[in-house]
């Protein structure tokens, strides 16, 4: 979710839509806004998520700053896998076979990539729309 949320979604050309799985539960869908004429009441709106309960509201439309959202979600996305990485490190050097994530690091790791406002680190850059 990170990822993609963080560096693919695209609010501009996605939208988050609602479809009705077999067992009568609604389950998210990913949208293109181009490709749904019926969507184009919503264009002016910078994220567009459709109420599974009334079609005609946007539950997203107040959302101003999605980007700093996803460039929260792309800090978390690089201090997850630092945290990861630092656990692998620490497990082979000790010999041991598996290893755990240290919570505590992972936390400090977000809170000092969000406290200047801007993430921090080596964070995997935001994917074109229809890139890979």
């Amino acid at each position: 979710c990170l990822h993609f949320f963080g560096c693919v979604y695209d609010p501009e050309s996605h939208a988050l839509g609602w479809s009705t799985a077999k067992g009568g539960r609604p389950v998210a869908v990913l949208v293109g806004r181009a490709s749904s004429p019926g969507l184009a009441t919503f264009a002016l709106q910078p994220l567009l998520v459709l109420d599974p309960l009334d079609d005609a509201n946007n539950a997203g439309k107040g959302c101003y700053r999605f980007c700093q959202v996803q460039a929260l979600f792309r800090a978390a996305l690089a201090a997850a896998a630092s945290a990861a990485g630092d656990a692998a490190d620490r497990a082979v050097a000790s010999g041991q076979v598996g290893c755990a994530i240290d919570l505590g690091s992972l936390v400090t790791a977000l809170m000092d990539a969000s406290a200047g406002g801007e993430p921090a680190g080596d964070m995997p850059p935001p994917v074109a729309p229809g890139g890979a």
